[in-house]
């Protein structure tokens, strides 16, 4: 019998192959929010800064460079199985309402 890969459901490690599977990608990313600056802010000469971030770049070791910059984006993704799909859903779409629900009650008061 030949070896071949198969992927497992990420929540329970059930085996994927000959069923049904679903993709999860999540993307973690930093809320800017708006940004509040003066014309004065604008037209002043930034380099000073500009050069201290990058000196302060090229004295960082790869590892600090992938934390610093996970503190403003990530990507995962994750392989499900049918039930863990249906489970993870739930959990999300439950999130989501209670979200919605507490932004609703907050404009109401």
């Amino acid at each position: 019998m030949e070896d071949r890969e198969y992927s497992l459901c990420a929540c329970c490690g059930a085996r994927l192959d000959g069923m049904p599977a679903y993709t999860l990608r999540v993307d973690l990313f930093a809320d800017g929010g708006p940004i509040h600056t003066s014309e004065a802010e604008i037209v002043r000469d930034h380099g000073d800064e500009i050069r201290w971030l990058l000196s302060r770049l090229e004295h960082m070791d790869e590892v600090e460079v992938c934390e610093e910059e996970s503190r403003v984006f990530e990507r995962f993704t994750f392989s499900l199985c049918s039930r863990c799909r249906r489970d993870v859903h739930g959990a999300l779409r439950d999130l989501a309402t209670r979200t919605i629900d507490r932004a609703c009650e907050e404009s109401w008061h």
